[in-house]
This record gives structure tokens, C-alpha cells and sequence, in this order.
């Protein structure tokens, strides 16, 4: 009947024994395949190559310009200190001899560097080449250095400028003229006079702002934009115009001379 039948499969249910899988099965069913294996080591050893081999690469650069680094437009990366001097000293002779653009409103000077008093400081210009990297955060380091291989870094140039010698040289490239004072002239039975004239020059206010800013960035030609002004003279021609009629109108009656015995 249905019964017995019923209750041999209880009993089966509860006396049968249970398989337990082997520590043996438990290992193999959680051991991760050699595609994870892979997937996840892959990412780890391109970064411990990444940083072995910038390590190595600087330690052999070390007390030269790093890689792909150009200064004025030349290339000096991997230059050792004393062939990156060659090439700063070449480049401050270069500026001494550039020709730089005086644009005013009326017309155009070209005075060189060197007369303007702009002068590279090859020092700072040579340790700004070498120490490029100093102000990169360690961490991002490796990340620019292999950002090398594809593009250029431009070093900075840093100059000095004296300014008189600057102003002087704008003055003499302009023809800077100074204003004429009116003046007194004694003509027949009057006193005259010939009026002043107003000279002029090129304003160097900004002009050593804009100088130093775009030597810096190592573009040529150098155009610097100013204006002339205009110097009027320190006595109007009225005040002396004045004085010449006060002198005309007193002399008028004529002069006694007298002289002792």
C-alpha cells in the first residue's frame, strides 16, 4: 500500500547519511582561474615596471636635464651640467644681439637687447634647466616622466634688465628731444621774445614689464607696445610774453647813464 511506502521514505530521509564534499573539492571549487589570476596581476605588474624603470632612468640622469626638456627652443634634455653652460652662454649671447620692436603710435624702433640692458642670468637659468622636477610632487613624478616620451617641456629663461640703461637706449633710439624754453631778445626799441617749443620722448612706463615678460617666453621677434609723449616746457610762453612787455613799457622813457668823476 501507499503507507509502508510512505514511511520507508521517512525513514530514508532521516537515517540516510549526508555527503559532505572534501576539503579537497572545497579548495578547488574557490581556487580563481588563471584568466583572474591574470586580470588582477596585470595592472599591478605595469605599475611596479612603471616605477622600476623611472627609477632607473633617473638614477642615470642624475645631474643632468631630464628627458625631452627644451630651453629656447633647443633641445638640452640629458645634457650634463657643464654641455648644458655651453648652451646657456650660446643662448645669452643670442639675446644680447636680438633685435627688439619699439611699436608706438607713429612708428616702429628696433634697439637690440644688449642696448636695452636685458641681459639672461645664466646661473638661474642653468639650475631652473637642471631642477625642472623639483617643484613636480613626488608621487606624480613617474606619471611625468613617462608623459616625457610624448610631449616637451619648455625650461625657464630668467633675465635681468637694468633700467637706465634701458631708458637711456630708448631716448637715444627715438631722438628724444628736450622742450625749448622760451626766451628774451632785445630788438630796436623793444623787447621780444621767441616763443619755446615742446619736446618729446618714449614714454617707458611698462616698457620693462612687457620686456622681461616676453623674453621669458622665448618667442621672437620681441615687439614691446608704448607711446611717445609729449614734454611741454617748465615757463609758458605768456609768462615771459608778460615779462618782455613789462621790460618794454620801463625802458621806454629811455636809460640814464651816469658815471662818477
Amino acid at each position: 500500500t501507499a503507507e509502508p511506502l510512505v514511511r520507508r521514505a521517512r525513514a530514508w530521509e532521516v537515517g540516510a547519511p549526508i555527503r559532505v564534499p572534501s576539503s579537497a573539492t572545497l579548495v578547488a571549487m574557490r581556487r580563481p582561474s588563471p584568466r583572474v589570476w591574470f586580470a588582477l596581476g596585470s595592472p599591478l605588474l605595469i605599475i611596479i615596471l612603471l616605477l622600476t624603470a623611472w627609477a632607473v632612468d633617473s638614477a642615470t640622469a642624475s645631474g643632468k636635464v631630464p628627458r625631452n626638456v627644451t630651453l629656447a627652443g633647443r633641445d638640452v634634455g640629458k645634457l650634463p651640467e657643464d654641455q648644458l653652460a655651453v648652451a646657456v652662454s650660446d643662448i645669452a649671447t643670442h639675446y644680447l644681439t636680438t633685435e627688439v620692436e619699439i611699436r608706438t603710435t607713429e612708428r616702429t624702433f628696433k634697439v637690440t637687447g644688449g642696448d636695452l640692458g636685458l641681459r639672461l642670468d645664466q646661473e638661474a637659468t642653468l639650475r631652473g634647466a637642471l631642477d625642472i622636477n623639483d617643484d613636480v610632487p613626488l608621487w606624480r613624478r613617474p606619471i611625468t616622466w613617462l608623459g616625457s616620451f610624448l610631449d616637451q617641456r619648455s625650461a625657464p629663461l630668467e633675465f635681468t634688465l637694468d633700467t637706465q640703461a634701458m631708458e637711456a637706449a630708448l631716448a637715444s633710439a627715438a631722438g628724444d628731444a628736450a622742450a625749448t624754453e622760451p626766451r628774451l631778445v632785445s630788438g630796436g626799441n623793444a623787447i621780444t621774445m621767441i616763443s619755446g617749443s615742446p619736446g618729446t620722448r618714449i614714454d617707458p612706463e611698462g616698457v620693462a614689464d612687457q620686456l622681461l615678460e616676453r623674453a621669458r617666453s622665448g618667442e621672437e621677434p620681441i615687439v614691446v607696445d608704448t607711446q611717445v609723449l609729449t614734454t611741454d616746457p617748465t615757463v609758458a610762453d605768456d609768462d615771459v610774453k608778460a615779462l618782455a612787455t613789462q621790460l618794454t613799457e620801463s625802458t621806454a622813457p629811455g636809460l640814464t647813464v651816469r658815471a662818477d668823476d
